[in-house]
């Protein structure tokens, strides 16, 4: 009977080996020890990078070992969904969220004169006790009692008033009034994005990169879990860095590899990894990422900047490994004069087109791997149909 294929490309759930990621889960450790003792600790801490890179597993992860635990209660959020301080608030409490509707008559006082619905139904429980302030407070109080960690996912999608209610919470724990901290988790515009919030003292808070793995890292999260299987890894040392090059140690690709390796292997008698293996593997994983590109570029294509992403990767794959800030929106200006540099850089910052080196945030390198090759045999140079 065929087995389930344990890789999972752009599924978001754990990877069948996380590998690479012991000095994340280390920070995160020394975090949840710091809520639980009421120690003095980070209280904000800010994850990003380009998508597919794995902070969304990372969360995941955290959130499950912690279910598990006593320590600290895990909270996990998406930011799209908790788009007001009172639905924040009921998340951490773990009460459900009432429909808008009931919300909003409830705000509205629209109970007739013996405190009853218009339709006759008793309105008053939940009533007390569920304004903004309550709710708050009440958070401050349950958070003492059990320390909570919150962890709030596409946070650079975190509206502005939900964003100041986090961060009332966290500055009550500061002042040591309850035991919380928050991980906020989003793309690398998630700091730009804070700082457009007037959150400008996050800047001095914790930042971590999500960067990609390894060789080492990525080599066992491509083959230990072929190995777990019973699958024996019969590949030169050629063979296996050809697998390694193609995933890029981007994570996204590692699934995508993996899972073409998996139905591959599964799917034959030979019980065995070898050269056959990666040859017939090959176009079903280039499959895979060719409809990650085609995605890529039509988001370039939805915000018209196709054709200037086509003008940078002219300059990085013509040899320079970083662009300055300075350099990168005279190429902009110089593809097309009409448009704004700054924003068709925040657009492509976004979209993981490129990417802030580690060294400075100020200079930027290719994001998303081989994207750049692939714009550069779609797009046109100087396409106009994106202008």
């Amino acid at each position: 009977m065929k087995r389930e294929n344990p890789f999972t490309p752009g599924i978001a759930g754990s990877p069948p080996v996380l590998a690479g990621r012991d000095e994340e889960l280390r920070e995160v450790d020394e975090l949840i020890d710091g809520i639980a003792a009421g120690k003095r600790i980070y209280q904000e801490t800010i994850l990003y990078g380009p998508r597919g890179n794995g902070k969304t597993t990372l969360l995941h992860k955290v959130t499950t070992d912690l279910e598990k635990s006593t320590k600290v209660k895990p909270v996990f959020v998406q930011a799209p969904s908790i788009t007001s301080p009172r639905q924040l608030y009921r998340k951490l409490l773990g009460e459900s969220l009432p429909s808008q509707q009931t919300e909003t008559s409830r705000l509205n006082g629209s109970l007739g004169i013996s405190r009853t619905s218009v339709g006759g139904d008793l309105e008053t429980s939940g009533v007390t006790g569920t304004s903004p302030v309550d709710l708050e407070e009440r958070c401050t109080v349950a958070m003492n009692d059990e320390p909570t960690l919150l962890m709030v996912d596409e946070a650079h999608l975190i509206t502005r008033e939900t964003l100041n209610s986090v961060l009332a919470l966290t500055d009550s724990a500061r002042q040591k009034k309850t035991k919380m901290a928050v991980i906020f988790a989003g793309t690398p515009v998630l700091p730009a994005h804070i700082r457009r919030m007037d959150a400008s003292y996050l800047n001095r808070t914790r930042r971590r990169r999500m960067e990609r793995l390894d060789i080492e890292s990525t080599k066992t999260a491509l083959f230990q879990p072929l190995k777990n299987a019973g699958y024996a890894i019969q590949l030169t040392a050629e063979e296996e860095n050809r697998a390694i090059s193609w995933t890029q140690c981007y994570p996204h690709f590692i699934q995508s590899v993996g899972h073409a390796l998996w139905d591959v292997v599964e799917g034959s008698e030979s019980g065995r990894v070898d050269a056959a293996s990666l040859q017939n593997a090959q176009p079903l994983w280039e499959s895979e990422m060719n409809l990650m590109y085609l995605d890529r570029l039509g988001e370039l294509r939805d915000q018209r900047i196709a054709s200037h992403a086509r003008a940078i990767a002219e300059v990085f794959l013509g040899g320079k490994s970083e662009m300055y800030v300075d350099d990168i929106e005279n190429v902009i200006a110089e593809c097309d004069p009409a448009t704004d540099p700054v924003k068709v850089m925040n657009g492509l910052v976004a979209l993981g087109y490129i990417w802030e080196t580690e060294e400075s945030s100020m200079e930027f390198e290719p994001g998303i791997p081989s994207l750049m090759d692939h714009v550069l045999r779609k797009v046109r140079a100087r396409d106009r149909v994106d202008q």
